[in-house]
């Protein structure tokens, strides 16, 4: 995908979050400490 594709697909950063998240849903998250697989969201990170 290049720029001009990227910009076209997520025109913001929501819609970029959304899909990200649609991605690390249907792939599954798990733990590489413990191999829980329980989600928290702790809220918003500025990095």
């Amino acid at each position: 995908m290049n720029l001009l594709n990227f910009t076209t697909t997520f025109p913001d950063e929501q819609s970029c979050k959304l899909k990200w998240k649609e991605m690390r849903d249907k792939a599954g998250v798990v733990c590489p400490h413990c191999g829980g697989t329980a989600l928290l969201e702790v809220g918003q990170r500025m990095l």
